[in-house]
């Protein structure tokens, strides 16, 4: 399916579909960018299996910060002193992330709504070259947004997530019966692929400051698990579109969806933003 142009979007928008309350006010925060400015195109799993080996000794790691224990050099995970029943995973995709810099602020977000919510929280990095729209971010630590790179990258990503979820496992001394998919900012956008195109089975999906640019419709899987999808009433006009456009979607598949727009927020996550989530998944 083409991209739309921002004026091709909104003025056929309303003639597709009779606008739920929440999309006509994100509709109407929206104003026309150059497509320059945008973010570039792009059931509850069965328990993971336990590892036939030990897990491996926790490691030290500057990736993993306060609160937070390494399975290896880029991948943490957070566990609450007691999980709330079905135990669950929140496997999360982090936003664009400078090769000298630390997760710092995403991963104080998420500790704290592990601990609050009961929940264990996957965190692990993204790679470098996969940045591609604009070559001064090239050595940034990313996720695929565009189809052709979802489709060489992604696989690789979804069975590094499945291994490190049965190590975290094993770190709990438990499995988790119900699994979830998160994504923020470049994070949000590989999310919403991966749940759009059912590549990642879950039990629920959140996005935030994020959305697609495009949808390919012969791309859309069966499972329609429960949909958080937020973004700020400040943030880049196309993101709110690209946030609409996967609203729009959602919407019109049968999607459950909870769509949120944060009054006075830029491009930013919020502890709230999980544990909205976390009540829209039925939690």
């Amino acid at each position: 399916m083409a991209d739309p142009s921002p004026a091709s979007f909104l003025s056929g928008f309303s003639s597709r579909l009779r606008l739920r309350p929440e999309i006509a006010a994100l509709l109407a925060v929206i104003t026309v960018i150059p497509a320059c400015g945008r973010e570039p195109k792009d059931g509850a799993p069965a328990p993971s299996p336990p590892s036939a080996t030990t897990a491996a000794a926790v490691v030290t790691t500057p990736w993993c910060g306060e609160g937070w224990r390494a399975l290896d050099e880029t991948t943490c995970v957070a566990l609450p002193e007691k999980l709330a029943m079905p135990a669950s995973l929140v496997v999360y995709a982090h936003g664009m992330i400078a090769p000298d810099a630390l997760p710092t602020e995403e991963q104080a977000t998420l500790l704290a709504a592990s601990r609050s919510l009961g929940i264990a929280v996957l965190f692990s990095r993204g790679t470098a070259g996969l940045c591609t729209w604009e070559p001064k971010v090239v050595d940034h630590f990313c996720w695929p947004t565009r189809q052709e790179a979802v489709d060489e990258a992604g696989p690789g990503i979804v069975a590094g997530w499945v291994q490190a979820q049965a190590r975290a496992e094993e770190l709990a001394g438990q499995r988790f019966e119900r699994r979830y998919l998160f994504g923020f900012s470049n994070g949000g956008y590989f999310t919403a692929f991966l749940s759009v195109e059912g590549r990642f089975p879950v039990a629920g999906v959140g996005v935030v400051g994020a959305g697609r640019t495009a949808i390919d419709e012969s791309l859309s899987g069966a499972l329609h698990p429960p949909f958080y999808l937020a973004v700020g009433d400040q943030e880049a006009a196309g993101t709110r579109q690209d946030a609409a456009n996967l609203a729009h979607v959602l919407t019109l598949r049968g999607w459950p969806l909870k769509l949120t727009v944060h009054p006075g927020r830029g491009h930013e996550l919020h502890e709230d933003d999980l544990t909205n989530a976390w009540a829209a998944w039925g939690r």
